[in-house]
């Protein structure tokens, strides 16, 4: 059978949740899944190309505009009929979802989809925000009155749903973001530094990062994602900027750090426990639910408490024991994948 993604963004750029996919279609390829990706052109990128073995197809035009939002809409909506799935997602409740419903409209036949929701860059529920004018909330039902499933990472991105939640209850359902294999396999060396990893958003709170650095001296930092601009005057962080693929970092780290006002499931997370990297993080509900199942290596701070995020850091980089639980695996989460996928392509 057949599965095609609709997706605003993708490796090599895009985030947690695009990676993690990735990861899954790997699997669920070995299985004999075939697998397409129909993506937002970004302007400087190949209009085709293959990722890991994915196919990608870019269509659209690359500036951010509602004009345009519609276009690519219209766009992965045609070429996701022309691709012919048994199934498709459409990632991120907006535009993309709404082209994996409009798919069956330039097809010869009907087209089930899921709808996978992902984090936001806002501590909102993203179908919450949608809700909240006229226009969205309109094409938002539409959307989600057609989707065979919504999927999200985390049970408390299930809640809030505003207007919607009546649907959301009625369709929707838990698929875990999946650990990693560690990259290079585990890790025995030394570790020395505090690392940070994610898009200089406001959500991800960087500010915090900085600030600790200033007032740890006698730590290493490393950051991925921001740029050395966003930490000058700071000596002992090194910004290493953004990074296609972050888990060469963990082999050093000594701890990661999180400083998310808010998090969807945080895959930054799961990949630096599944790496053995003891994680400390402020208090959200994506993280506490991401590391229900890790007995020692996660220790959680109030938000904005500086002294407490830097106790808890030295009381990592103190601790021999490390990462002690489980997290479910890549194959773990493809099998849900597969099941779901399998039922409503049969239907």
């Amino acid at each position: 059978m057949k599965v095609a993604l609709v997706a605003g963004s993708f490796p090599p750029g895009g985030g947690g949740a695009e990676r993690q996919l990735l990861r899954v279609f790997g699997e669920l390829r070995s299985r004999g899944w075939d697998v397409v990706v129909v993506a937002r052109w970004l302007g400087d990128s190949p209009r085709a190309y293959n990722v890991d073995g994915v196919p990608v197809v870019r269509v659209g035009a690359a500036e951010l505009t509602r004009r345009n939002s519609v276009a690519f809409t219209l766009a992965a909506a045609r070429q996701v009929a022309r691709e012919r799935p048994d199934v498709a997602i459409g990632l991120q409740a907006g535009s993309s979802p709404a082209a994996a419903a409009l798919a069956d409209a330039f097809g010869p036949r009907r087209v089930p989809f899921v709808l996978r929701l992902t984090g936001n860059d806002t501590d909102s529920n993203q179908l919450e925000v949608r809700g909240r004018t006229r226009a969205s909330r309109a094409v938002t039902a539409a959307v989600l009155r057609a989707a065979g499933a919504i999927v999200a990472p985390a049970r408390h991105m299930l809640s809030g749903a505003g207007p919607f939640q009546a649907r959301v209850d009625a369709v929707g359902c838990v698929i875990p973001n999946g650990a990693p294999d560690p990259a290079g396999g585990p890790h025995d060396g030394p570790r020395s530094t505090v690392l940070w990893v994610g898009r200089p958003v406001a959500v991800k709170n960087y500010a915090d990062l900085v600030e600790l650095a200033r007032r740890c001296p006698d730590l290493s930092f490393v950051s991925v994602g921001p740029g050395p601009e966003l930490s000058v005057g700071v000596p002992n962080l090194h910004a290493l900027g953004w990074l296609a693929d972050a888990g060469p970092t963990f082999a050093d780290a000594a701890v990661l750090l999180s400083t998310s006002r808010a998090e969807g499931s945080p895959n930054v997370v799961i990949e630096a426990l599944s790496s053995g990297v003891p994680v400390v993080a402020y208090d959200c509900a994506g993280v506490r639910e991401a590391t229900d199942d890790i007995s020692h290596g996660i220790r959680i701070v109030p938000q904005r408490d500086l002294d407490a995020l830097e106790a808890a850091v030295r009381e990592t980089l103190a601790d021999p024991r490390g990462v002690e639980g489980k997290l479910p695996t890549i194959g773990d989460v493809a099998d849900l994948w597969d099941d779901l996928l399998t039922r409503l392509a049969r239907r």
